[in-house]
Parts: C-alpha cells; structure tokens; sequence
C-alpha cells in the first residue's frame, strides 16, 4: 500500500461512516489491492473484513475486539464509545508501516496481546525523519503530520473525517 492507496481507503472509511458505521478492524491484512481486469493500468483498493464492525450507537460489545497491533486507544477499554476516528488511528499506523515496513512500536509482534493494549494507550509513532533519513525533510515532515493527527491517543486531536485526512495526503502528493 502507498500513500495513493491509502486515498482509496479514505474513500472506504468515509462510505461507512457517513453510514454510522465504524470498521473496527482497519490494518494492512484487511486493505486487498489488485488490479482491475479490463484495465490493468488501475489499481483498486479493498477494505475487507467487516466481521467486527458496529454502528456508532450501538452498544459496546462485552469484550475487546480487533487486532491489538492496530487498536485505537479507545478500542483498548471496555465500554468506550467509538466513532470513525478509531479507524483513522489503525490507518495512520498502517500508514507508517507501509512507509518505514516495520509497526511504529517495536516489538509489537513478539509481544503480549495486553502489553500491546498498554503500547496503544501511551506510546507515539516514531517521527519518519529519525526513521527513514533519506526522505526529504519537507517530504518527511508532512507525513509525520498526517501521521501524528491520525495517530493521536486522544479522539478529538486526529482528523475529524476520512475527507479531512485525504486532504492532508493529497497535498503531500501534490508536492
């Protein structure tokens, strides 16, 4: 997946929760790229998974659910409210692991489940400048933006929408 991609994702995101509804499980093995078959110039994205997705009013499930290494904080308690921006939290950690090809907390596949909950509640993604030095500043700057804005521990600092995070990633292509 590549930043172009992550714009169809948005697209995704932004049909479901326009709808009410919270995807719950966005991480890379549920975001399937492919070709389209009569021309295979175009490449289309997939958010797959819709297992344990919920509406925004509906009530919280008695148990955790989702992948731990994608969770949003909020995702991590039982009982919390959810909205749309629990999906732009797991898609700005896909982001980044896209880009660097390592999670942003290292570690987090050889670790306990309940130790990569305490992981979503308090550690930060790595800035892309200290980890990917060849970008180019302005390049790695703006993406550590988006980053950062989707990847906050708290839901009213990420973007408000999927359509607000696609403007911030159209404008670094646009670069």
């Amino acid at each position: 997946m590549c930043i172009r991609d992550s714009s169809q994702t948005l697209d995704a995101l932004d049909y479901m929760h326009t709808r009410g509804i919270v995807h719950c499980d966005v991480k890379p093995d549920n975001i399937f790229i492919t070709r389209d078959p009569y021309d295979r110039r175009l490449v289309i994205v997939k958010l797959i998974d819709f297992g344990i997705c919920r509406r925004v009013d509906e009530e919280a499930p008695p148990r955790l659910m989702g992948d731990p290494r994608y969770m949003s904080p909020e995702q991590t308690y039982l009982g919390r409210a959810l909205d749309g921006r629990a999906d732009l939290y797991a898609l700005g950690l896909t982001l980044f692991e896209t880009l660097v090809g390592l999670h942003p907390f290292p570690g987090a596949d050889d670790v306990e489940p309940v130790d990569l909950l305490r992981m979503q509640r308090t550690h930060t993604v790595p800035s892309l400048q200290d980890v990917l030095p060849e970008l180019p500043d302005e390049v790695a700057a703006a993406l550590d933006g988006i980053i950062v804005a989707a990847c906050a521990k708290e839901p009213e600092e990420r973007f408000s929408s999927p359509k607000a995070m696609k403007v911030a990633l159209s404008q670094v292509l646009a670069r």
